[in-house]
């Protein structure tokens, strides 16, 4: 059986037994189902990070690598000043990972901007995501990058207020050092659509 793929024939093991009043019947496209009404109603539709990660290995090392920074980067938590610089440089390299991917940019971008966003424990808050930045790995043009990428991610993660953000920017000044092209590409054409 596929991954993902419900097997409506196999009885389930949350229900002990199944009387007329907890299972319907329906019929879809001429097939007849029995369907238990406690099993149907989880059958919900998938949530915004399931979508995002739906046939994304890249999101999931996304989300991975994201969670792990969280965790180790957390606010009030005892830092050393080698751990944060790793942690700052291996962030810039996700963000980089996700705006270089030509295949799920859109669904990786959302995922990192969707993670921002929620800001678990004010993890990505600026005064946060800039501790110990000259010590951070990398050429002084990474680290001007990280500072630029970050700003951006910050300011445009909440997607209600995503067109106010980027009238704090200057997207061409943000995406100045980028050397690859298809990575400027990406974040351009993503923001376009909100200008």
């Amino acid at each position: 059986m596929e991954p993902n793929v419900i097997n409506v024939n196999q009885p389930s093991t949350a229900v002990s037994s199944v009387s007329d009043a907890t299972s319907s019947e329906k019929s879809t496209n001429g097939v007849h189902m029995d369907v238990d009404s406690d099993v149907s109603h989880n059958l919900s539709e998938p949530t915004e990070l399931e979508h995002l990660l739906y046939n994304n290995v890249l999101g999931g090392v996304i989300l991975a690598a994201m969670e792990a920074y969280e965790d180790i980067m957390r606010p009030k938590k005892p830092l050393n000043v080698t751990v944060a610089a790793q942690q700052q440089f291996s962030l810039y390299q996700t963000i980089l990972r996700a705006a270089q991917d030509q295949h799920d940019f859109v669904k990786n971008w959302t995922l990192i901007l969707s993670r921002v966003h929620a800001n678990p424990n004010n993890v990505y808050d600026l005064i946060y995501v800039f501790r110990h930045i000259d010590h951070m790995q990398g050429s002084k043009n990474d680290v001007v990058l990280y500072q630029r990428l970050m700003n951006l991610i910050k300011l445009t993660a909440n997607p209600e207020t995503r067109s106010t953000g980027l009238k704090q920017v200057s997207l061409e000044k943000t995406l100045t050092d980028v050397v690859s092209e298809p990575i400027r590409n990406n974040i351009m054409g993503f923001y376009r659509k909100f200008i």
